[in-house]
């Protein structure tokens, strides 16, 4: 299949890659600044989030999702052809199980980068000695369900718009209030996905080509 990208789109996914494959090797700072960036505030603001989320303990690196976002940041650009066709200038071609990762990736970013910080919880792993150990089962139930152990802390520093909201509270994807790079990755998303795509940025919706050989 062959994806059709404006330049905003094909530049995001690159700009997405890096910070994800860090994050799956259970290194938070790279997104954190990603977010820091994308919400005006302090670069070592994303620091001391990234640091109480590794304080807390509950992830652990997720080595093969890792290699796989490193094995499409390294083809991604290799992927890409130039084109001219109205607003799109590059098309992507992609193999279905290229198509379902960066799905996946983009979700994970964009759920992340509008505020759900559950969601890094959820998407790296659990510590071998937290499965073991029910007492640390719980705190990691806390943290993913309720925010406990700073956690909220954390996301209130990267996301100060939304401290007085609960911890899975937050704007929706069409607020202006959330940071433009969310909201164009959940274009992508539902692109990848196939589905209806609620325009929410003023990017022109990214086009799906199935069955390139007979164009």
């Amino acid at each position: 299949m062959i994806v059709l990208l404006t330049l905003k789109q094909y530049n995001l996914v690159q700009k997405m890659l890096s910070p994800m494959e860090k994050l799956y090797q259970n290194d938070f700072v790279p997104l954190f600044r990603l977010i820091a960036d994308d919400y005006r505030i302090e670069a070592k603001t994303a620091e001391r989030a990234a640091a109480i989320i590794s304080r807390i303990g509950v992830t652990a690196p997720a080595p093969r999702k890792a290699a796989q976002l490193h094995n499409l940041a390294s083809t991604w650009a290799s992927k890409a052809t130039k084109i001219q066709n109205g607003p799109f200038v590059y098309e992507v071609e992609l193999e279905e199980p290229e198509r379902c990762l960066l799905e996946k990736a983009l979700d994970a970013f964009s759920r992340i980068v509008m505020g759900q910080m559950h969601i890094l919880f959820e998407i790296t792993d659990i510590p071998e000695s937290i499965r073991e150990n029910q007492h640390a089962l719980d705190l990691y139930h806390d943290v993913y369900w309720y925010g406990r152990y700073d956690a909220k802390e954390a996301r209130d520093l990267l996301f100060p718009a939304i401290r007085e909201f609960g911890w899975n509270g937050g704007y929706g994807i069409a607020s202006k209030e959330v940071a433009e790079d969310a909201r164009l990755a959940y274009q992508l998303v539902k692109v990848l996905r196939r589905e209806y795509v609620l325009p929410v940025t003023n990017e022109p919706i990214a086009q799906i080509i199935e069955n390139p050989q007979l164009m």
